[in-house]
C-alpha cells in the first residue's frame, strides 16, 4: 500500500514562506507578557498573525470562518486598555485575564455566533450557530482574540470544505478530526488553537503537525501497532535517554492484535449495537451504508470522502465483536495501570508513522483489521 502511494506522490516537498516576524514563533504566554510590558502592541501581534494565514491559506486550506477585521478592532481596544494605565483595574489583572489581546483559533465543531458549525458532516451543511459554547465563551474571558475556525474530519478531508494540507509537505495529512488545529498551529498561524479529542484527535493531529498537543482529559481510547523502523528507533531513543540520564529501569509490555478492533470497542464503551459514528454523519437522522457510499463513490455521487466512508465500513464490520474486544482492551488498560503504579511513565507511540499521504491511512486501517 505505502509503495503504491510513494510511487503516485512521490517524495514531493513544499516550504511555506519564511516567517516574517519572530513573534510568530513565541508561546502565548510570552507574547501576552510582552504586550503587558507594552513590548509589542496586540494590533501588531494579530495583524502579523492574520497576514501569516491569509499567506497559507491557498496551500493549507486551514480555516473554513475568519473574522479579522473584528479581531483587529478588539486588538486595538485591548491597546488602548493597555496603554491607559490609570484606568487600569483589577479586572484585567495577569491572573484574572492571562491571554489579554493573544489570537487564537477554534475546531469547526465548536460553536461560535455566526460561525458554520458543519463538523465536516455533509448533513449540516448550512447549519451556523446561534449561540457561543461555554467553554469557547471562557476562553474569551481569559482575554484571546478569536481569529478563525479550523478545518475538520477525519485525516484532515471533508467534502463540504476539502482537505488540509501539511504544512510540511502537501501531499501528507494533517491528522484529524482536529488537524485543522493542529496545523494552524504548526504553519505558525495562530500560537495556540483548541481542538477535541476522544480517540486521539488532538494526539495524532499535534504529532503529524509536529507540535506539542494536551488532552485534558483521561486516555479513553487509543491503540496504535506495527510501527515503522523509523517510530521503533525513535521510542529506542527516548528509553535510552531516560535510562542512562536518570538510572532508570525502562519494563516493556508486549503489544496487542488487532488494535484497530480494540480502539474501536473502547469508543463505544463496549456497546453491542452502538453505531454513533455511522448515525453522526447522517446528523443522527439515519444511520449511514459505508457498503453503499463505496459504491456510490465509484460514480461520483456520494457525499462523503473515503476516511469517512471506511469508518463507517469498519464501525459495521466490527460492531458485533464490539464487547469482546472491549474485555480485551479494558483487561490491557489494567496491566499497564499496575505497571504504572501511583508514579510511572508510559512512553507509548502516538502514530505507528510519520504523516502518511492522503488516502493512505484509510487503507492502512482496512489492513489492520
Amino acid at each position: 500500500i505505502r509503495l503504491g502511494f510513494h510511487l503516485i506522490y512521490g517524495d514531493q516537498k513544499f516550504k511555506l514562506q519564511p516567517i516574517a516576524y519572530q513573534i510568530l514563533l513565541e508561546p502565548a504566554t510570552v507574547i501576552a507578557k510582552s504586550m503587558r510590558q507594552r513590548q509589542v502592541t496586540s494590533y501588531e501581534v494579530v495583524r502579523a498573525y492574520i497576514g501569516r494565514l491569509k499567506s497559507v491559506q491557498s496551500y493549507l486550506n486551514v480555516y473554513v470562518d475568519e473574522r479579522f477585521e473584528e479581531a483587529l478592532d478588539e486588538a486595538r481596544k485591548v491597546d488602548e486598555l493597555l496603554d491607559n494605565k490609570d484606568s487600569f483595574s483589577d479586572q484585567y489583572s495577569e491572573e484574572r485575564i492571562p491571554f489579554l489581546g493573544v489570537p487564537f483559533a477554534i475546531k469547526e465543531s465548536m460553536q461560535f455566533i455566526g460561525f458554520h458549525n458543519s463538523t465536516g458532516i455533509a448533513a449540516r451543511e448550512n447549519i451556523i450557530a446561534t449561540e457561543t459554547a461555554t467553554f469557547v465563551e471562557n476562553m474569551l474571558k481569559s482575554g484571546v482574540i478569536l481569529l478563525c475556525n479550523t478545518n475538520i474530519k477525519f485525516s484532515g478531508q471533508n467534502s463540504l470544505y476539502g482537505t488540509t494540507n501539511n504544512p510540511y509537505n502537501l501531499t501528507r495529512i494533517v491528522g484529524g478530526s482536529s488537524g485543522g488545529a493542529g496545523c494552524i498551529v504548526s504553519a505558525t498561524g495562530v500560537p495556540f488553537g483548541v481542538g477535541a479529542d476522544i480517540g486521539g484527535s488532538i494526539r495524532m493531529s499535534s504529532f503529524i503537525n509536529g507540535i506539542f498537543g494536551h488532552k485534558t482529559l483521561p486516555v479513553d481510547a487509543y491503540c496504535v501497532n506495527k510501527l515503522d523502523p523509523e517510530q521503533k528507533l525513535a521510542h529506542r531513543q527516548v528509553v535510552q535517554h531516560f535510562e542512562n540520564t536518570y538510572k532508570i529501569h525502562v519494563t516493556p509490555f508486549n503489544r496487542r492484535r488487532y488494535p484497530v478492533s480494540l480502539w474501536s470497542a473502547m469508543m463505544v464503551n463496549g456497546e453491542l449495537s452502538s453505531r454513533d459514528f455511522s448515525l453522526a454523519i447522517r446528523d443522527h437522522t439515519a444511520h449511514t451504508n459505508g457498503y453503499l457510499e463505496s459504491l456510490k463513490k465509484l460514480f461520483f455521487r456520494s457525499t462523503y470522502v473515503l476516511a469517512t466512508i471506511g469508518l463507517a465500513i469498519v464501525e459495521a464490520l466490527l460492531m458485533k465483536h464490539n464487547k469482546r474486544f472491549h474485555k480485551v482492551a479494558h483487561k490491557f488498560y489494567e496491566e499497564i495501570q499496575i505497571l504504572l503504579g501511583d508514579d510511572g511513565i508510559l512512553f507509548f507511540p502516538t502514530f505507528p508513522q510519520s504523516a502518511s499521504v492522503h488516502g493512505q491511512l484509510t487503507l492502512v486501517v482496512a489492513q489492520e483489521i
